[in-house]
């Protein structure tokens, strides 16, 4: 009696333990092609803010981050938009708009997901 509890404990442990380890892959694997689009923003957008505002990988890279989250933590030629290069600009627009878009891609991918998975 008691080795049919433990195997049915030892059951319950492995399952438990599968569903921690593969619970979230089955998130990433449901949005991965916008986390790599998101990546792909980020370093669409350190070449911009690297080229246009002459900065460091690591500085341009920060940037990058700060607009494609819209954080807004940097302000592209000091926040003086009026003096911006105008391809910068219409650069860091489409920047924007792509990230906004894509982040609204991730959460909707989570939704469906979490709609659809079988109820417990």
């Amino acid at each position: 009696m008691s080795t049919s509890n433990t195997k049915r404990e030892s059951r319950k442990l492995g399952f438990v333990t599968f569903r921690i380890l593969y619970g979230p892959w089955i998130y990433m694997r449901a949005i991965h092609r916008q986390l790599l689009m998101l990546l792909s923003l980020f370093i669409i957008g350190t070449l911009i803010f690297g080229s246009f505002e002459q900065l460091p990988p690591l500085v341009a890279l920060f940037a990058s981050v700060s607009t494609v989250t819209i954080i807004g933590l940097f302000a592209p030629n000091n926040g003086n938009f009026t003096t911006m290069n105008k391809t910068e600009g219409i650069l860091t627009m489409a920047l924007i708009l792509a990230s906004v878009t894509s982040g609204a891609s991730v959460i909707q991918g989570l939704a469906s997901l979490v709609r659809d998975l079988p109820e417990r």
